[in-house]
Protein backbone atom coordinates (compact mmCIF):
# COMPACT_ATOMS: atom_id res chain seq x y z
CA UNK A 1 0.00 0.00 0.00
CA UNK A 2 1.26 3.33 -1.00
CA UNK A 3 2.64 5.35 1.79
CA UNK A 4 2.85 9.17 2.73
CA UNK A 5 4.64 10.32 5.92
CA UNK A 6 3.56 13.64 6.74
CA UNK A 7 6.25 15.17 9.15
CA UNK A 8 4.92 18.16 11.23
CA UNK A 9 5.47 20.55 14.43
CA UNK A 10 6.54 23.73 15.64
CA UNK A 11 9.65 25.46 14.37
CA UNK A 12 12.61 24.51 16.82
CA UNK A 13 10.48 20.91 17.06
CA UNK A 14 13.35 18.98 15.27
CA UNK A 15 11.16 18.01 12.14
CA UNK A 16 13.60 19.03 9.60
CA UNK A 17 16.34 16.35 11.40
CA UNK A 18 13.98 13.69 11.76
CA UNK A 19 12.56 13.99 8.06
CA UNK A 20 16.42 13.88 6.83
CA UNK A 21 17.00 10.93 8.25
CA UNK A 22 14.14 8.58 7.71
CA UNK A 23 14.46 9.52 4.23
CA UNK A 24 17.42 8.48 4.30
CA UNK A 25 16.88 4.97 6.18
CA UNK A 26 13.74 4.50 4.11
CA UNK A 27 14.93 5.32 0.58
CA UNK A 28 11.86 7.72 0.02
CA UNK A 29 11.61 11.47 -1.07
CA UNK A 30 11.28 13.78 1.01
CA UNK A 31 9.82 17.60 -0.11
CA UNK A 32 10.50 19.98 2.67
CA UNK A 33 8.65 22.97 2.74
CA UNK A 34 12.15 25.38 3.72
CA UNK A 35 14.33 23.82 1.02
CA UNK A 36 11.53 25.25 -1.76
CA UNK A 37 11.46 28.46 0.60
CA UNK A 38 15.09 29.40 0.78
CA UNK A 39 15.62 28.35 -3.14
CA UNK A 40 12.86 30.49 -4.13
CA UNK A 41 13.92 33.53 -1.98
CA UNK A 42 17.56 32.99 -4.01
CA UNK A 43 16.19 32.69 -7.55
CA UNK A 44 13.33 35.48 -6.72
CA UNK A 45 16.43 38.04 -5.46
CA UNK A 46 14.28 38.48 -2.51
CA UNK A 47 15.84 40.28 0.61
CA UNK A 48 12.97 41.55 3.17
CA UNK A 49 10.97 40.05 5.93
CA UNK A 50 7.38 40.78 3.93
CA UNK A 51 9.63 38.94 1.41
CA UNK A 52 10.17 36.26 3.38
CA UNK A 53 6.32 36.03 4.30
CA UNK A 54 5.11 35.56 0.51
CA UNK A 55 8.28 32.98 -0.37
CA UNK A 56 6.78 30.85 2.50
CA UNK A 57 2.84 31.53 1.41
CA UNK A 58 4.05 30.29 -2.17
CA UNK A 59 6.14 27.37 -1.22
CA UNK A 60 3.61 25.91 1.13
CA UNK A 61 1.37 25.62 -2.62
CA UNK A 62 4.38 24.38 -3.91
CA UNK A 63 5.03 21.27 -1.59
CA UNK A 64 1.10 20.92 -1.68
CA UNK A 65 1.32 20.34 -5.49
CA UNK A 66 4.56 18.49 -6.09
CA UNK A 67 3.19 15.92 -3.16
CA UNK A 68 0.24 15.65 -4.92
CA UNK A 69 1.57 14.61 -8.08
CA UNK A 70 3.92 11.98 -6.59
CA UNK A 71 0.67 10.72 -4.83
CA UNK A 72 -1.17 10.22 -8.15
CA UNK A 73 2.27 8.36 -9.38
CA UNK A 74 1.60 6.16 -6.59
CA UNK A 75 4.73 6.28 -5.07
CA UNK A 76 5.93 6.63 -1.44
CA UNK A 77 6.87 9.75 0.31
CA UNK A 78 7.65 11.76 3.17
CA UNK A 79 6.64 15.80 3.28
CA UNK A 80 8.00 18.28 6.33
CA UNK A 81 5.76 21.54 7.36
CA UNK A 82 4.38 22.64 10.47
CA UNK A 83 1.16 22.11 8.64
CA UNK A 84 -0.94 24.26 11.01
CA UNK A 85 -2.79 26.06 8.51
CA UNK A 86 -6.44 26.09 7.86
CA UNK A 87 -7.37 23.05 5.73
CA UNK A 88 -4.53 21.43 5.96
CA UNK A 89 -5.83 18.32 7.96
CA UNK A 90 -9.00 17.84 5.52
CA UNK A 91 -5.98 18.43 2.55
CA UNK A 92 -4.43 15.15 4.19
CA UNK A 93 -7.42 13.62 4.82
CA UNK A 94 -8.69 14.13 1.29
CA UNK A 95 -5.08 12.35 -0.11
CA UNK A 96 -6.05 9.79 2.25
CA UNK A 97 -9.28 8.82 0.59
CA UNK A 98 -8.79 9.58 -3.34
CA UNK A 99 -5.16 7.80 -3.26
CA UNK A 100 -6.00 5.05 -0.86
CA UNK A 101 -3.01 5.46 1.37
CA UNK A 102 -1.56 4.72 4.70
CA UNK A 103 -1.05 8.34 5.50
CA UNK A 104 1.31 8.43 8.66
CA UNK A 105 1.47 11.73 10.87
CA UNK A 106 4.43 12.41 12.95
CA UNK A 107 4.18 15.34 14.98
CA UNK A 108 7.51 16.53 16.55
CA UNK A 109 7.31 17.65 20.07
CA UNK A 110 10.19 19.10 22.63
CA UNK A 111 9.98 21.04 25.75
CA UNK A 112 9.47 25.13 24.76
CA UNK A 113 13.15 26.05 26.22
CA UNK A 114 14.79 23.13 24.11
CA UNK A 115 12.61 24.70 21.19
CA UNK A 116 13.61 28.47 21.74
CA UNK A 117 17.07 27.37 22.44
CA UNK A 118 17.06 25.49 18.76
CA UNK A 119 15.40 27.77 17.20
CA UNK A 120 17.53 30.70 18.10
CA UNK A 121 21.01 28.95 18.08
CA UNK A 122 20.20 27.31 14.79
CA UNK A 123 22.30 28.38 11.42
CA UNK A 124 19.39 29.06 9.50
CA UNK A 125 18.98 30.58 5.45
CA UNK A 126 18.17 34.09 5.82
CA UNK A 127 15.25 34.08 3.95
CA UNK A 128 13.80 32.68 7.28
CA UNK A 129 14.70 36.62 8.88
CA UNK A 130 14.89 35.13 12.42
CA UNK A 131 16.76 37.57 13.59
CA UNK A 132 14.37 39.85 12.35
CA UNK A 133 11.28 38.22 14.53
CA UNK A 134 10.59 39.41 18.13
CA UNK A 135 9.85 36.08 19.37
CA UNK A 136 10.01 32.48 18.46
CA UNK A 137 6.40 32.26 15.72
CA UNK A 138 4.30 29.68 17.99
CA UNK A 139 1.45 28.28 15.71
CA UNK A 140 0.46 25.70 18.19
CA UNK A 141 -0.88 27.79 20.81
CA UNK A 142 -4.06 26.37 19.12
CA UNK A 143 -2.84 22.90 18.90
CA UNK A 144 -4.23 22.39 15.41
CA UNK A 145 -2.23 19.65 14.85
CA UNK A 146 -5.00 17.74 17.83
CA UNK A 147 -7.22 16.42 14.86
CA UNK A 148 -4.43 15.16 12.58
CA UNK A 149 -5.74 12.12 10.49
CA UNK A 150 -4.54 9.12 9.55
CA UNK A 151 -2.24 7.12 12.28
CA UNK A 152 -0.58 9.65 14.53
CA UNK A 153 2.72 9.09 16.22
CA UNK A 154 4.06 11.55 18.56
CA UNK A 155 7.54 11.74 19.56
CA UNK A 156 9.50 14.13 21.74
CA UNK A 157 12.44 14.66 19.89
CA UNK A 158 14.89 15.72 22.93
CA UNK A 159 17.21 12.69 22.53
CA UNK A 160 18.92 11.11 19.68
CA UNK A 161 17.45 11.27 16.30
CA UNK A 162 18.52 7.63 15.53
CA UNK A 163 16.80 6.67 18.90
CA UNK A 164 13.59 8.69 17.52
CA UNK A 165 13.73 6.99 13.60
CA UNK A 166 13.97 3.13 15.11
CA UNK A 167 10.35 4.36 17.08
CA UNK A 168 8.90 5.58 14.09
CA UNK A 169 10.29 2.54 12.23
CA UNK A 170 8.99 0.14 14.40
CA UNK A 171 5.61 2.03 14.33
CA UNK A 172 5.39 1.85 10.67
Amino acid sequence: MQKLIVICGAPGTGKTTLSEVLSRRLNVVCLNKDVIKERLYELMDMSTLDDSRVAGRISIKLLKHLAEIQLQRGVDLIIESPFTFPGDNEMLAAWQDRFGLRLVCIECTVKPSIRTFRFVTRPRHACHHDVDRATVDDPMDTNPLAHLPGEVIRVDTDRPVNDIVNEVLAAI
